[in-house]
């Protein structure tokens, strides 16, 4: 699974795409934006996952008085059995922008030269 999840919930996505030997890539970090219209769409084409934000994600830690605690080290242990599950990805090239979309999403994304 691309990106970055918290639990089964997606915080943030990367794309790499290779086009007539070009490389481009994309960054994307939910900080606080209107989680509706995530509604619409399937993370990553995996039923049952949903989307979250850092913003949702640090009030409900707060509210269940889980600052630091057990709670995160389970969703560090269960990130790390993650990532070792899934394959090795990776982009290379140069150039790069940055924006901040609508509603509190961060996105970036680059191109680079062709490939050989």
């Amino acid at each position: 699974m691309t990106g970055a999840w918290v639990g089964d919930r997606k915080l943030g996505a990367v794309g790499v795409q290779i086009s007539g030997g070009v490389s481009t890539h994309g960054l994307a970090f939910n900080h606080d934006p209107d989680l509706s219209m995530f509604d619409h769409i399937v993370p990553c084409g995996l039923h049952g996952r949903a989307v979250t934000s850092l913003a949702r994600e640090l009030a409900e830690r707060e509210r269940d008085g889980d600052e630091g605690g057990e709670g995160d080290r389970q969703r560090q242990r269960q990130r790390q059995r993650d990532n070792h599950e899934g394959g090795g990805e990776g982009s290379g090239g140069s150039g790069s922008g940055r924006g901040v979309g609508n509603g509190g999403s961060t996105g970036s994304g680059s191109g680079s030269g062709r490939s050989g």
